[in-house]
């Protein structure tokens, strides 16, 4: 089932037809518990029916708009994740930078679960800034939805290739850094190079791109 374009309204409200431009259809309250993913034609924005079958549309992934929202959603979720993220000067920056960036949002039961921010570089070009998720919440595929989200945005601003920018292997023994290139290569990201100095002495930025075909 597909919807028509219109962004999260965040509501409650309980449906059997279109509700602010939405497409709902609610289940019999005597059918069996499921989810139905429901996609915003033009963004590609998706809701799911509760597990009760209230007919309730609770967005799973939004653009979120307050400059203080995406900074406090970032600091909140990087602090989490030490091992990625290890400088607190580095999450501040970041914190601060996102401010000013298309950021998405991944909600599950209320909670903000996982995000990403993305960078564009006119006229092809769309990098994704930084992407993480509450550690709590790993192994859900939270990631792929908010890659998903995130190539929907990048197509929909005419961007052709979807970049990032991570470390290198180093010949240490870091396997939460081994997942993370292997997540890209999962979700169809090429290795195009490495700059050895780029960022310091010992952080090798492995350089991946994403065709948007």
């Amino acid at each position: 089932m597909r919807a028509a374009a219109c962004p999260p309204c965040g509501c409650n409200a309980k449906c059997t037809g279109i509700h602010n431009g939405l497409i709902a259809k609610k289940f019999p309250k005597s059918a069996p518990p499921r989810r139905v993913y429901v996609m915003d034609e033009n963004f590609s924005y998706p809701f799911h029916m509760d597990a009760t079958n209230s007919g309730e549309m609770i967005p799973m992934i939004s653009e979120i708009t307050c400059p203080d929202d995406k900074s406090a959603l970032c600091a909140d979720i990087m602090s989490g994740l030490p091992e990625w993220f290890e400088e607190p000067d580095g999450i501040a920056a970041c914190a601060g930078l996102v401010t000013g960036l298309p950021v998405l949002a991944h909600t599950d039961s209320g909670t903000r679960t996982g995000f990403i921010a993305l960078k564009y570089h006119p006229p092809a070009a769309a990098e994704i800034f930084v992407i993480a998720t509450r550690r709590e919440f790993h192994g859900r595929g939270i990631g792929h939805s908010l890659l998903k989200a995130a190539e929907a945005h990048a197509r929909r601003s005419g961007c052709s290739l979807l970049t990032v920018k991570t470390l290198a292997p180093r010949g240490r023994h870091e396997p939460h850094l081994d997942s993370t290139r292997a997540f890209y290569g999962r979700n169809g990201f090429l290795k195009a190079e490495i700059f050895p100095t780029l960022w310091a002495e010992g952080h090798p930025c492995l350089f991946l791109v994403k065709p948007l075909h």
